[in-house]
């Protein structure tokens, strides 16, 4: 059986209620009224009921929802296009090239994006999903605020104190809920915006949602008699994003909109991110790059590099029970993007067998992308309990990843604290030389100086910020040069089609000289580049001196012997000075149907025997007939009827028709089309399908057209 998944947008609530009980549902989402079901068949749109609909053939890694990421060539082009097709704008960033849009009412996703590609005006067009995102979160009992002896922050601020800034710096946090009215957060957020339910409230929106507050507080919380205090209390605030929910469903244009709104702000130095899950996002690899190259200061349209927004998340609490450690080298994302400072969590040291011992915990996610470590285990900090009713205030005991990665970000805000004029680069080198080597570890396995278990080893404010006020050359502005593939077309085609496949290689870089790449488009049954992957062509291109991208299209016959989940992946050969080649190979999921076997034995087929206008009710009647013409018994058919190019209706009848019996039916039709159409406007009937699947065996009978009768109706 070919089943596929169906992602279903209902226009209405009461249609929405009602089909999410049906047997076949897989997944539903109250908040966007999309139901997912698994069937053998398309979900048809139609006007009074479904707006969107969309095949795929997995959902794992995301439900597509009636929303698209655009990345734009000439913005002035998009905006023309966009205001032509009249689509949607929601939201619209100039600094990155991106526009969000809504997807046009009952219109598949694969016409939008083949006519906007058509059009010349994008690089990409991918579709928005809901995704799954896991928070990482441990809940201990009481304990001291050990981390902040730990990396010497008084000795940091007694430092900053010496010749303190002029103004606050920020650190957008991008999580759950913030509880903004915490006695150690009052007046400690600024610009902040809800992305769940639009606006600048980030309270959380339901009970346990409050993921968010500990990640703040740890950052910049003053101690206001609650024992919660951050490791930059004095010098730093925090742009709160409200992105995920436990009661919302999540979608990937958050994780944008969150990160740009930290690009939009001139003294935003980092993003901290205390979540991971999904899939990899080629448009949050993009993103990323953007901060890294455009924030705090910089724009993309003039290619004006800025001082850049560093990107800072937890590296993960690995799958493991508490017991075992987790695996090594484990993508989770944001993590494991380019670019992003990968944190691992520290254990509290008077856990540790002997105690003062400053060890990875067990469960913290590590390998060769980790940046470096940081307390992540019965850290204190500023949260509510009481629960359910958040009634009182105390000091939390946070832990994970999640606590390990805003500890890093404030470390990161001390350092630009000590000196704003240091570039991400800057303040990420002086995190850098500033780790210290802890643990039994060895710090040449990764490259000399780095480690699998802590990287560079565990932040220590104090050096940092001796570093960089020490006068050392800052490495400026700017990102390593950097290729990365993208590739887009259609999620469903069938064997035998032509597949449209569109690919660009974009550098971050403008090129000082022409690069020839070596390109290869290749199947896969996974998300990687294997030797034995099927290659369907390899060529070369080039990306002239001063350029940054290549734009291609591929046209590719699916062969009759592959069927079902597949990958078509672009792979480039990397270019000078390139050292991160992951994103140099992107991929497409494509479900590749076979077509069924069709039931031997079962033939229905359709007839209109007469159409015509009743002169008392002034409506057309028409009279069709079904008749089995095969050997197998008919038990149920669907079927659809209308005016052609007017509104059609489906219906579905449970009725026993046996070989060489018919079923005859005679009804009036409301729907009148002008009188001048008459003559030449078709009437249309069409077997759906026999028993619960394809029509039949013979196609030829399964639709019957007629125009109305003009001459006398038939007694």
């Amino acid at each position: 059986m070919n089943y596929s998944y169906n992602a279903v947008k209902f226009t209405d609530r009461r249609s929405y209620n009602k089909n999410k009980l049906k047997k076949n549902v897989k997944a539903y989402y109250d908040q966007p009224g999309i139901i997912v079901f698994k069937d053998r068949q398309p979900v048809i749109m139609d006007k009074t009921k479904v707006s969107h609909s969309y095949r795929m053939g997995e959902i794992k890694h995301g439900v597509p929802v009636d929303k698209a990421i655009l990345r734009v060539i000439s913005m002035e082009d998009a905006l023309a296009y966009c205001a032509k097709e009249k689509i949607k704008i929601q939201k619209q960033y100039d600094s990155t090239g991106i526009l969000i849009v809504s997807l046009p009412l009952y219109i598949e996703f694969n016409e939008f994006h083949t006519k906007a590609i058509e059009s010349g005006a994008f690089y990409s067009v991918q579709q928005d999903h809901i995704i799954k995102v896991d928070e990482h979160i441990i809940d201990y009992d009481y304990n001291e605020i050990w981390q902040l002896p730990a990396l010497r922050c008084q000795e940091a601020w007694d430092l900053i104190d010496a010749a303190p800034p002029a103004l606050d710096n920020v650190v957008c946090v991008m999580d759950w809920g913030c509880d903004t009215t915490h006695p150690n957060l009052i007046g400690k957020t600024v610009n902040n915006i809800n992305n769940i339910i639009g606006g600048t409230d980030v309270m959380p929106l339901v009970a346990n949602d409050n993921h968010g507050t500990p990640c703040a507080g740890q950052i910049c919380a003053s101690n206001n008699g609650l024992n919660a205090m951050g490791v930059s209390p004095y010098y730093t605030k925090v742009s709160f994003v409200y992105i995920f929910s436990k009661g919302y469903p999540q979608d990937e244009t958050s994780f944008i909109t969150g990160v740009q709104h930290a690009i939009d702000q001139p003294d935003c130095i980092a993003v901290s991110c205390s979540f991971g899950g999904g899939a990899y996002r080629q448009t949050w690899q993009d993103i990323i790059t953007d901060a890294l190259l455009y924030g705090r200061g910089g724009n993309k349209a003039t290619n004006t590099l800025g001082l850049g927004t560093l990107i800072i998340a937890s590296a993960g609490n690995g799958p493991c029970p508490p017991d075992c450690d987790a695996p090594i080298n484990r993508n989770l994302y944001p993590a494991s993007y380019d670019g992003v400072m990968s944190i691992a969590a520290i254990k509290d040291p008077s856990t540790t067998n002997p105690p003062g011992q400053y060890l990875k915990t067990n469960w913290s996610d590590w390998g060769s992308k980790l940046f470096c470590a940081a307390p992540g285990n019965r850290t204190p900090g500023a949260d509510r309990v009481g629960q359910p009713g958040y009634t009182t205030y105390d000091t939390y005991l946070f832990g994970g990843t999640s606590s390990a990665c805003p500890i890093t970000a404030g470390v990161a805000a001390l350092v630009h604290a000590s000196n704003p004029t240091l570039s991400a680069n800057g303040i990420k080198e002086a995190i850098r030389i500033g780790c210290n080597k802890v643990g039994p570890y060895n710090y040449d396995a990764v490259e000399p100086g780095k480690s699998f278990e802590t990287g560079w080893g565990m932040v220590d404010a104090y050096k940092s910020v001796l570093y960089a006020t020490s006068g050392q050359i800052d490495p400026g502005p700017g990102v390593i040069p950097n290729l990365r593939v993208e590739v887009s077309g259609n999620s469903i085609v069938n064997q035998g089609d032509v597949y449209n496949l569109s690919y660009s290689l974009t550098t971050n870089i403008a090129l000082p000289a022409a690069e020839t790449i070596n390109v290869t488009i290749f199947y896969s049954q996974d998300i990687s580049y294997d030797p034995g992957d099927t290659i369907i062509t390899s060529f070369t291109v080039t990306i002239p001196q001063n350029g940054y991208s290549y734009l291609g299209q591929e046209a590719i016959t699916i062969p009759n012997t592959i069927s079902g989940n597949y990958y078509i992946g672009v792979n480039a050969s990397t270019i000078g000075g390139e050292t991160y080649p992951l994103d140099n190979t992107a991929f497409q999921g494509v479900l590749i149907l076979a077509p069924p076997a069709p039931p031997a034995g079962l033939n229905l087929a359709v007839e209109i025997v007469s159409l015509f206008i009743d002169p008392t009710t002034a409506l057309p009647v028409v009279e069709y007939r079904f008749q089995n013409i095969g050997a197998d018994t008919v038990y149920n058919f669907r079927y659809r009827k209308g005016f052609v190019g007017r509104d059609i209706f489906e219906y579905e009848k449970n009725q026993i028709i046996k070989s060489e019996e018919y079923l005859t039916i005679r009804t009036f039709w409301k729907d009148v089309p002008p009188q001048a159409e008459w003559p030449d406007i078709l009437y249309r009937i069409e077997i759906l399908s026999v028993n619960g699947g394809l029509p039949d065996d013979v196609s030829g009978d399964n639709i019957a057209e007629a125009t109305i009768d003009l001459g006398p109706p038939e007694p």
